[in-house]
């Protein structure tokens, strides 16, 4: 018995159709997963950013208590020690800094699921 033409043409809709789905999983997956990864970079670079913040925040108290004790005492004992710390601290925040905007550099868009996108749309081009 022969079959029949129908049955061979529903079932490489079929097939299609399943392979057309699966792609589009793969991609929903692929964009999940960028976007997962850029979403921790962003939560890092804000901690560092609030890590800076508070450093600066601690070396402006630092430099007004060591002003209050060089107007006070005109000596340079006590406010040299705490202006040599709160340099130290704002050293220390600049760093903090400069790797949050490091790391804030490092959060992309899905990039790669993009590019997966475009090669194929590429690939069903008959061209």
């Amino acid at each position: 018995m022969e079959e029949k033409p129908t049955s061979n043409i529903s079932s490489m809709i079929e097939s299609i159709l399943n392979d057309v789905n699966a792609l589009i999983r793969g991609h929903i997956e692929l964009a999940k997963a960028e976007i997962q990864e850029s979403v921790k970079n962003a939560l890092q670079s804000s901690a560092l950013f609030i890590i800076a913040i508070l450093f600066g925040h601690f070396a402006l108290v630092m430099l007004l208590i060591s002003a209050g004790f060089g107007l006070v005492s005109a000596g340079l004992s006590a406010w040299a020690a705490f202006l040599i710390l709160a340099c130290a601290i704002l050293i220390l925040g600049g760093l903090a800094l400069w790797l949050a905007i490091r790391r804030l550099k490092k959060v992309r868009g899905p990039v790669k699921t993009l590019n997966s996108i475009s090669e194929t749309t590429q690939s069903f081009r008959l061209d």
